[in-house]
């Protein structure tokens, strides 16, 4: 789970720097023209998208080993 969110970020910073599509020149183009509601709307796709993501991976982690205990924070 922790290598995907880091895979997430490094795509999204990545796509800021080198890229001219992807979300991460969205939200770049939109902090350089000063749109709040295209900038926080970008962001909460992305927080939907990695939390549906992780979850999904959890998910498929309790099918796949049973037998690994979760631990709850």
């Amino acid at each position: 789970r922790i290598g995907l969110t880091r895979a997430i970020i490094t795509a999204l910073v990545a796509e800021m720097i080198a890229s001219s599509r992807g979300m991460g020149y969205i939200v770049t183009r939109a902090v350089e023209s000063f749109n709040s509601p295209r900038l926080f709307s970008m962001i909460l796709i992305l927080v939907f998208v990695s939390v549906t993501m992780v979850n999904l991976l959890r998910y498929a982690e309790a099918v796949i080993a049973p037998w690994r205990e979760s631990q709850s924070v």
